[in-house]
């Protein structure tokens, strides 16, 4: 280029230009391309719902509570265990009735539905903390811990945005508990009722987990006493819309 303009410079002085009239410059015919980065965006907040957790039952927390003796539950979360068919992972914040600070332990179960009051699975602990503040048992052929795939995770899912335990099912209009408890101990012969392994089935959870289920097949196992059926009973009290 220095040579180019050289020239020019002689050319001009050829034919009586003046020196100040060379060629245009760049500046003034077109303007520079200045390179214009993506706007970075940032990776969206992780959620309870966006990260996979499960919101699990107050039923289910309250039945997991009653194998810690001496000790609140407070938050509680689940988490597929990948490595596992048909197991689930479920965290659960506790406090030592002594004191102390916040303390989480992880059990397993194969609950087919975390959210629901169908408690239908076993409870097993699956970590240090459970093992130890806790009487609920081992599994015999596997050996949970933390370090399996959902079990931590389920840990997280304690903490992040939505976090909360699933809504219970509710009572349609008109749904009177009182009256309900009283008829269902006084008809049915149907009152909560404690097992062994010191869990509790409510008399409403076990309603709430008949309106969960499915009326043709309870109708098929009870045959000629559906009529007369509790589950009946408390379709008809509870959700009585299923039976349409």
């Amino acid at each position: 280029m220095v040579a180019g303009l050289a020239i020019g410079g002689l050319i001009s002085s050829a034919i009586g230009g003046d020196d100040n009239e060379g060629p245009a410059s760049s500046d003034e015919t077109s303007s520079s391309a200045t390179p214009t980065s993506s706007p970075k965006t940032s990776a969206p907040p992780k959620t309870f719902a966006s990260e996979g957790c499960i919101a699990i039952s107050g039923d289910l927390l309250e039945s997991i509570g009653l194998g810690m003796e001496g000790a609140t539950t407070g938050k509680a979360a689940g988490f597929v265990a990948s490595d596992y068919q048909d197991i689930k992972f479920v965290a659960v914040e506790f406090v030592l009735d002594g004191g102390g600070g916040d303390q989480v332990a992880v059990f397993a179960t194969n609950d087919s539905d975390l959210g629901d009051s169908k408690l239908d699975g076993l409870i097993i602990a699956a970590d240090g903390f459970a093992r130890e503040f806790s009487s609920w048992g081992n599994a015999i052929d596997t050996d949970f811990s933390i370090a399996d795939a959902g079990a931590k995770e389920s840990e997280d899912c304690l903490y992040l945005p939505g976090a909360a335990l699933a809504e219970p099912v509710a009572a349609e209009a008109g749904f009177d508990e009182a009256a309900f408890l009283t008829t269902a101990g006084e008809e049915y012969g149907v009152y909560d009722e404690t097992y062994d392994d010191g869990s509790t089935l409510t008399v409403m959870g076990m309603t709430r987990a008949i309106c969960d289920g499915e009326v043709s097949v309870m109708k098929s196992n009870l045959g000629g006493k559906w009529e007369k059926s509790f589950n009946k009973f408390a379709i008809e009290s509870f959700c009585p819309s299923k039976l349409n």
